[in-house]
């Protein structure tokens, strides 16, 4: 009767292990089926001493306020999925292309991970006359809708079209020499966390900003990439953008 009782007793511990373990298992994996925003984030996001050393760092309000002049143009470039990497070499290389050029090197808060959020944060403006430029969907996150909200007053949409392409309609608007103030792009050929896309449709936009020393521009990045494998992801800062201001006198 002993030996029976060992044995029962033996089977409800089992049990329990089994039921304990299975329910643990089942909620792991539910965890790992969540998309990559509802999951928890276990980076540390505080930017290095490198970072906090070398370059000129902005909190979350809106770079068109730290402008000391009042020019012609002002240009404000999104650049999509160009966020701030662990590794300071790869930022380094990507600000290089701007050498040659006076420019302001900023690293910048940002809450936000959608272009939507950067759009809305960046962009918004009053009392003056403006023009956003997409190469995209305009349909996309009811992007025309709320374009407009912010108070542009004209878009120039281009269904597939490229960065150099939008870049070239930029180009032409400056050139037109017209009373516009405020002209915004938001890119996209680097949406997809591609490091070499992102290179090159940062050098169109350095030989777009060498072309117009008259103009002033804020390039900057609309959150880390996001679109891409957790380990690219992973590799950025969650809530920091590069940044630069050229042309503003300083």
């Amino acid at each position: 009767m002993k030996l029976n009782f060992i044995l029962l007793l033996g089977v409800i511990i089992g049990l329990v292990f089994l039921m304990f373990y299975g329910d643990s298992k089942e909620l792991d994996d539910q965890i790992m089926l969540k998309p990559w925003h509802m999951q928890r984030q276990e980076q540390n996001d505080s930017l290095s001493s490198y970072y906090l050393e070398n370059y000129q760092i902005h909190g979350k309000g809106r770079l068109v306020e730290m402008l000391s002049s009042t020019p012609q143009h002002k240009v404000i470039i999104l650049v999509d999925a160009w966020g701030v990497p662990y590794i300071p070499q790869n930022l380094n290389e990507e600000f290089a292309v701007f050498s040659g050029l006076s420019a302001k090197k900023i690293i910048q808060r940002r809450l936000g991970n959608t272009t939507t959020h950067a759009e809305k944060a960046e962009l918004r403006k009053k009392d003056s006359t403006g023009i956003f430029l997409f190469g995209g969907d305009s349909l996309e996150y009811n992007r025309k809708e709320y374009i407009s909200q912010l108070g542009y007053d004209k878009l120039v949409l281009c269904q597939n079209c490229s960065d150099s392409v939008m870049l070239g309609k930029l180009d032409s608007i400056l050139n037109e020499n017209a009373i516009i103030q405020t002209i915004a792009f938001t890119t996209q050929s680097s949406r997809d966390g591609d490091r070499l896309k992102l290179l090159k449709s940062l050098k169109l936009i350095r030989d777009l900003v060498a072309k117009h020393p008259e103009s002033v521009f804020i390039i900057q990045g609309t959150h880390r990439p996001v679109l891409t494998s957790g380990k690219i992801r992973e590799s950025y800062y969650e809530n920091w953008v590069p940044a630069l201001i050229m042309g503003d006198a300083h």
